[in-house]
């Protein structure tokens, strides 16, 4: 995501996994996620931003909301900025 501007600003990006992919931490900035199909995947965040987990949702159907995680990508300085990752397949 590429953020363009002038100023101090607090960026945030947001990703949301499906709740059966495993997401295990590997290093700072580097995450090993798993799906039940047996596919594994390297997550890895570009350097701008603190990473974090936040309380999110997962809805399968129209009116249904069950309690998930998502991982978020935080900045906070001046723009432009841009939040990265990258996906590999392992």
């Amino acid at each position: 995501d590429t953020v363009t501007g002038a100023g101090q600003h607090r960026l945030e990006s947001f990703l949301h996994f499906h709740p059966a992919l495993r997401c295990e931490r590997m290093s700072e900035r580097e995450f090993r996620l798993a799906a039940p199909s047996g596919v594994l995947l390297r997550l890895t965040v570009g350097p701008v931003g603190e990473v974090r987990w936040a309380t999110a949702y997962y809805c399968p159907k129209f009116g249904t909301r069950l309690p998930n995680t998502a991982l978020v990508l935080e900045h906070v300085g001046s723009l432009p900025a841009e939040l990265t990752y990258m996906l590999e397949r392992l």
